[in-house]
This record gives C-alpha cells, sequence and structure tokens, in this order.
C-alpha cells in the first residue's frame, strides 16, 4: 500500500520542517505547493528535497486564496504520477498520529469494500480527513476547511493535543 500526503503552504516556516519530517516517517511521499511565501518556507523545503527525502516541491504563484483546486491538483498529480493508493490532504499544522505504519493500513483497510473496488482489498481500517480526492478528481469533502479535522486519530504539536 502507497500512501502519500499533499499540501499547500505558505509562510509556514515555523513548522514546514517538522511538518514534513514527521509525515514522512510514516507516508511514502509528499508534495508540498508553497503559495507565495515571503519568509524562508520554500528555501526550508528546498533544503529539504535536497536531502533527497521522497518531498515533490511546487511553487504556485497565482493571487487569490485557492486551497481546494490546488490541493486538487496536487492530488491528482500524485495519483498520475506515482504508485499512490491513498493521498491525505493536510494542513501544514497537521501531523499525522498514529502508533505504526502498520497501524495506518489496518485503519485504511477498514473502508467500506463497497463504496469501491479496491476497499475490498484493504477491508479493516478507518480514517478521517478534510477531503477525498478519488482517482477521477472527484472531491467528497468530509470537514469544511475552516473546521478541525482529525487525521487518523487526534493531532498534536509540540506535546499539545488538539482539543476541537
Amino acid at each position: 500500500m502507497k500512501i502519500w500526503g499533499v499540501s499547500m503552504v505558505r509562510n509556514e516556516e515555523d513548522i514546514v520542517e517538522a511538518f514534513v519530517r514527521h509525515n514522512l516517517t510514516i507516508l511514502d511521499g509528499m508534495l508540498v505547493v508553497d503559495h507565495n511565501s515571503t519568509d524562508r518556507t520554500l528555501a526550508i523545503l528546498t533544503a529539504l528535497r535536497a536531502e533527497r527525502l521522497p518531498l515533490v516541491v511546487k511553487r504556485h504563484e497565482a493571487p487569490g486564496y485557492l486551497q481546494a483546486e490546488i490541493t486538487t491538483s496536487a492530488a491528482r498529480e500524485v495519483f498520475a504520477r506515482t504508485p499512490a493508493d491513498f493521498v491525505f490532504p493536510l494542513d501544514a499544522d497537521e501531523f499525522l498520529k498514529v502508533g505504526s505504519r502498520a497501524e495506518l493500513e489496518r485503519y485504511l483497510g477498514s473502508l467500506p469494500p463497497d463504496v469501491h473496488p479496491y476497499f475490498a482489498t484493504i477491508k479493516g481500517m478507518r480514517v478521517s480527513a478534510h477531503l477525498l480526492v478519488r482517482r477521477d478528481g472527484e472531491r467528497v469533502q468530509f470537514v469544511p476547511f475552516h473546521r478541525r479535522a482529525w487525521h487518523v486519530g487526534a493531532p498534536a504539536r509540540r506535546g499539545r493535543a488538539d482539543r476541537a
């Protein structure tokens, strides 16, 4: 099972390195789109990429806050260019919190097998996110972007639990 993450970031120099390093301990790769950062975010991402981490860094320079469109495009690109089975859209302050990669795969395996033929092959797991991006690009939104979404358990940052 191949699991990737996608994210759009802007001016996240205080958190972006920890975000990428932590989530790559669980994910097979990440595609991060920098949206006109004016701080060191892009430089930090470029340095992480230079370490040969499984990280794709893109820059989106168009004005406007187009998170849904940019994230969907990033997810489509990951599905098209990698063998990803799942793509997690993540905000830069969202850290996947699972006991192990095997635990995450068990959660994903519990998706309803009658929704898609692939799900029957991974029966046995659960996951929650802002949205699901299907292979054809269709978005199924579970939680509005302005609300918190739990990603495979309660997230935490710098030792502080997120308490919705």
